[in-house]
């Protein structure tokens, strides 16, 4: 039994004639009838009744019909969407990060992608940590996470898109703000606003400064 079969077997349900579907589908009586016949054996019963104006499906066939009928349609939705999604114009990519990434990193990303797939619709998910963001691709409400890498997470797949150089802000008038030049050991006595406690990039900045033997305030 294949798609084939039970396509043309509910075509020739609703025509009510095998040399009709015949006709519509280029094909002999004797090619649709094997169609019909594979389906018999495979359900073990008769599907069609012959009728001197043509057929009619018996009551087994009326079930079969009403399940093929249902279920082909629900597959060619399917294919057509798969079809635009190969083809690129449609479906949608769901998106997690933060909110200041997308304002500040990824307006010109949007603005190229929907230029080159305006079918495609993009579906951003505000996430406040790199946690909550692997737990929603897990949890597969997800394409894609917009992270700060960090540590390996087992079961998926972090690739660096950027790099950001770290950039030390102070007020105009901190002594630090007039040389041309600091070193690390520069650093230690800084009043430094940590960032959160639970935030890949302060895990990046702790290590940093631990490698280079510096311990801030």
């Amino acid at each position: 039994m294949t798609l084939d079969d039970l396509r043309v077997f509910v075509a020739v349900c609703r025509a009510g004639s095998l040399s009709a579907v015949a006709r519509d589908l280029g094909r002999t009586q004797s090619a649709v009838s094997q169609h019909i016949r594979r389906l018999e054996k495979r359900t073990g019963t008769e599907l069609l009744e012959r009728h001197a104006r043509g057929v009619v499906p018996t009551e087994a066939g009326r079930i079969l019909q009403a399940a093929a009928a249902d279920g082909i349609a629900g597959l060619d939705g399917a294919l057509r969407r798969v079809g635009e999604l190969v083809r690129g114009d449609g479906g949608s990519v769901r998106i997690t990060t933060g909110a200041t990434t997308v304002r500040h990193f990824m307006s010109e990303a949007v603005v190229g992608f929907r230029r080159r797939h305006p079918q495609v619709s993009l579906e951003f998910q505000t996430e406040n940590s790199s946690r909550s963001c692997f737990d929603a691709l897990a949890a597969d409400d997800l394409d894609l996470a917009w992270i700060t890498i960090g540590r390996p997470v087992r079961g998926i797949e972090q690739r660096p898109v950027m790099e950001l150089p770290w950039v030390l802000a102070v007020c105009a008038d901190d002594p630090l703000a007039a040389r041309p030049r600091i070193d690390p050991a520069d650093l230690t006595g800084i009043r430094h606003i940590r960032l959160p406690e639970s935030s890949a990039s302060r895990a990046h900045l702790d290590a940093a400064f631990a490698e280079s033997g510096i311990r801030i305030r």
